[in-house]
Order: C-alpha cells, then sequence, then structure tokens
C-alpha cells in the first residue's frame, strides 16, 4: 500500500517501459495514475467493480500496444532477424530516390528503406554530405557497394541487413571517422576485417554476425576501446573470450545469441564485470544485476 493525498491506493508493477502508444491507452482511465518512470499503476482503494473492470482493459490495451523491448527503426543492441528471408517492403515506403531527395533538401538526414538494394542503387548516394543515418533492410549489399556509402563523410549509423559484408568491406567501413552506430548482422568477416574498425574512434555500438567467424573475431572486437553495447549473433563466444571482451571497460550492454559460454564462464564474468547488463539469446541472463530494472 502507499498512500498519496490521505487516500490509500494500491499499486501494479508493470514490467516494461511505457511507450507513447501505452500513455495513450492508460489516459482515457482518469481515475487511474500512471508512473511510468517506475513503471507503475496507482488505483485508489477501495477499489470499486467499474473501476476493476477498467484495470482489466488497461491491461490489456497494454499488452496490445506492446512492451517497451520493441525496438525503433534504428535500434541495434536486441534486435533479432530472421536469417533466411529478406523483409517485406512497405508499399508506402517512400523510394531510395524520394529519399536521397529529401536529404538533399535538408529535409532529413536519414535514410531507411525495406525494399530491396543492390550495389548499383547506392551509386545515387555519391557524396551526400548531409546523411547522418542509413539503415537499409532489403539487401543484399557487398563489398562493392560500400565503396559508395564511404563517401558520405558525416555517416553516423549503417545498419545493412541480410548483407554479406566482407573483410574488405569493413576496410572501407573504417574510413568514416565518425561513425557510432554498425549493424551487420548477416556479414561475412574474419577476425580481420574487424581489426581495421579500430580506427573508429567513436564508435560505441556494434552488432555483428557472420558466417565466417571464428574465436579470434573475439580478440579483435576487444581491441574496440570505444565500445558501449556489443551484440553477437552466432559468434563463437567460448570462456576465454568472454573475459576478453569484458576488458572492453566502456562496455555497458553485452548481448550472445548462441554463444558457446558455460555456467562457470558466466559466473567469471559476472565477478569482474559485476555493472554489465547481459542477455542470453534475447533473454536476461540470471545474473544480470538489472535484470529487473525496466530500463533494460
Amino acid at each position: 500500500m502507499v498512500r498519496g493525498g490521505g487516500r490509500k491506493a494500491a499499486t501494479i508493477p508493470i514490467c516494461c517501459r511505457f511507450r507513447r502508444e501505452q500513455l495513450a491507452a492508460v489516459s482515457k482511465y482518469p481515475n487511474l495514475m500512471l508512473q511510468p518512470k517506475r513503471s507503475l499503476l496507482r488505483f485508489p482503494l477501495p477499489l470499486p467493480r467499474r473501476l476493476l473492470s477498467q484495470s482489466i482493459a488497461v491491461a490489456f490495451l497494454i499488452v496490445a500496444a506492446g512492451c517497451g523491448s520493441q525496438q525503433a527503426p534504428d535500434a541495434v543492441v536486441g534486435e533479432s532477424d530472421l536469417p533466411s528471408a529478406n523483409t517485406v517492403a512497405d508499399p508506402n515506403e517512400q523510394s531510395l530516390a524520394q529519399q536521397i531527395a529529401d536529404v538533399e533538401a535538408s529535409q532529413s538526414e536519414r535514410i531507411f528503406l525495406n525494399a530491396p538494394v543492390v550495389d548499383s542503387d547506392l551509386t545515387q548516394l555519391a557524396q551526400l554530405e548531409s546523411l547522418s543515418d542509413l539503415l537499409l533492410d532489403g539487401g543484399a549489399v557487398t563489398d562493392t557497394g560500400i565503396a559508395a556509402i564511404v563517401t558520405c563523410p558525416n555517416l553516423k549509423h549503417l545498419r545493412l541487413r541480410f548483407s554479406p559484408i566482407g573483410d574488405d568491406g569493413l576496410r572501407q567501413i573504417a574510413q568514416l571517422k565518425d561513425l557510432e552506430i554498425l549493424n551487420l548482422p548477416h556479414s561475412a568477416c574474419t577476425a580481420a576485417g574487424i581489426g581495421e574498425l579500430a580506427d573508429l574512434p567513436k564508435l560505441r555500438q556494434l552488432r555483428l554476425g557472420s558466417d565466417r567467424a571464428t574465436a579470434e573475431i573475439c580478440q579483435a572486437i576487444s581491441r574496440l576501446e570505444s565500445l558501449r553495447s556489443l551484440h553477437l549473433i552466432d559468434i563463437p563466444v567460448d570462456d576465454e573470450n568472454l573475459l576478453r571482451l569484458a576488458d572492453l571497460k566502456n562496455l555497458r550492454s553485452l548481448y550472445i545469441d548462441g554463444g558457446r559460454v558455460s555456467d562457470a564462464g558466466w559466473q567469471a564474468l559476472f565477478a569482474k564485470r559485476s555493472d554489465l547488463h547481459v542477455h542470453i539469446d534475447q533473454t536476461h541472463h540470471d545474473l544480470d544485476p538489472g535484470k529487473h530494472d525496466p530500463d533494460h
């Protein structure tokens, strides 16, 4: 029980962050008080039957609106992919040419495309100085197409799904000195290519999957000292290399899908980095100290 304004109230915890549509749903019921930062709903007591039915309705509305774990189009850590099928294009989506025109007219700094893209399409990007975010979810871009992308000097966020970017592509990406977020869930790189990213001083988020990855790729990642968030997909992370990743002093979030870490390896990690927020296969690790934090 909590007290507010001299009247008793019951609190119900909601294990997610509230989004705009959730707040709108709850706002239809003025007798319910929402504390979104604490993820709580407060109900005055005694609870009338009418209000009880409203509380049930609110619960359904929150579920329908979706919990806060749903990622925005520019999210990196915690995303999931279907590795065998391209994203279906939205028929209402602006074409690549239209989005480029918006960037050139200073009406946007971002290109977000679900429609299939190939290397030859990217020549339109040449010297697009105002472009900050390039998110291509339809693939398949190769190392050849990266040559056009790196002519955009102010790029900060690059996401290429279903694109088999290799070591040569990463060598070119290393020219983007302002790059902060790199998302390559279906790459074909090795440790040699990842080593090139050490020249990116502002890189803070890396999401990586590669069908050519070996355990050595973790050693290369452990030298990317600016990283704060890391998501590895089907990378053969073992106990030894997990501890190498823990040496990244700025790392705050670690997501591993499909690793080879033992229970002893995880215990060693948390003994070394008790502050680290960890997900395994899209689920909080049991030892994660922040697993009950709605902001995680």
